[in-house]
C-alpha cells in the first residue's frame, strides 16, 4: 500500500475525526516514515504499524488511529509523544 495515496483518499464519509485532522495525521505519519527502508531494521514492525494505521482509517476509527500513530511514533524515534 502506498500510505501517501491513503492521504488523498480522505473522505467526507469518516466516521470520526473531521477530514482535517484526518489529512493532518496522515500527512504526520507520511513525514514520520519517509526515508525508511527495506533494508532498515524498523521497516517490518513498522509497516505492521501502517496497516494498523489503514485499518482504523477505513473504519473510521479515530482513537485506534491514534494509538497506532504513537506507537508508530516510538518505533521511528524511540520515543513517547
Amino acid at each position: 500500500m502506498n500510505y501517501l495515496n491513503m492521504v488523498r483518499k480522505v473522505a467526507p464519509s469518516a466516521k470520526a475525526g473531521s477530514n482535517q485532522e484526518w489529512l493532518m495525521a496522515w500527512r504526520a505519519v507520511a513525514r514520520l516514515t519517509d526515508g525508511i527502508t527495506k533494508d532498515d531494521p524498523r521497516f517490518a514492525p513498522m509497516k505492521a504499524v501502517l496497516d494498523q494505521c489503514e485499518a482504523a482509517f477505513s473504519a473510521g476509527d479515530w482513537a485506534e488511529f491514534q494509538q497506532a500513530a504513537i506507537q508508530l511514533r516510538v518505533l521511528v524515534e524511540g520515543k513517547l509523544v
